[in-house]
């Protein structure tokens, strides 16, 4: 399994992939477990969609995703 982390991101944010989905801690920081392939990800504050991104993973890599402007 591979893995997408946020950081950066507003506390209680929820990161979602497909079906998944986990809400960030108090520090911005969310991690999702995710299949091989391609996910679209989003970050909501929320009802607003503050980020959206197109994402490959493979060989159980794990994505860095920092949200700080």
């Amino acid at each position: 399994m591979s893995a997408v982390q946020v950081v950066d991101a507003p506390a209680g944010a929820i990161v979602q992939a497909g079906e998944k989905a986990v809400r960030a801690n108090s520090k911005g920081e969310a991690r999702l477990v995710l299949t091989d392939g391609w996910h679209n990800l989003y970050v909501f504050d929320g009802t607003t969609k503050v980020y959206e991104e197109r994402v490959f993973l493979q060989d159980g890599s794990q994505k860095l995703i920092d949200l700080k402007p």
